[in-house]
């Protein structure tokens, strides 16, 4: 298993353009990984931590690609799962990621309620990107439950 570990200037490595840009690769044998991993036990709220951060982004997209969205209504639709959302902290900073990847653009809509309110909508490029998902979450799926009950391919 390969780690990237950092600078590899500081790793012993060879470095490209002083240092500044390369990182360091380094091979973590059985007895190294068996030794990193004897102290990750995780709960249950961190499985679904580390869960979330493969799949939230495309939840969004797939929300946003029925109809824009504001922000707290994705937050309150995600947060009707219990699982999805653990707090809308982490659901602006998402939002503005997929924004700068250009998947999701916003626009202002005026609020009778209070200020305006920013709307997420599906770019093209997020299109492609759920697409890409949708296709391969299926066979990704199916082979983490196979290998949860112990099937064999």
């Amino acid at each position: 298993m390969w780690i990237n570990f950092g600078n590899a200037a500081e790793m012993g490595g060879a470095a490209v353009d002083g240092g500044r840009r390369s990182w360091g690769w380094a091979s973590l044998r059985g007895s190294d990984l068996t030794g990193m991993l004897r102290g990750m036990v995780l709960d249950e709220s961190a499985v679904l931590t580390h869960l979330r951060r493969g799949v939230l982004e495309y939840c969004i997209l797939a929300m946003i690609d029925v109809e824009p969205l504001y922000g707290l209504d994705i937050a309150r639709r995600l947060g009707a799962h219990d699982v999805l959302l653990q707090s809308e902290g982490t659901l602006y900073p998402l939002l503005a990621r997929l924004r700068r990847q250009g998947l999701v653009e916003t626009s202002q809509v005026k609020s009778t309620t209070g200020p305006p309110r920013r709307y997420y909508a599906l770019t093209a490029e997020g299109r492609t990107a759920l697409e890409n998902f949708r296709s391969t979450w299926p066979a990704f799926r199916s082979a983490v439950d196979s290998a949860m009950t112990g099937e064999r391919s």
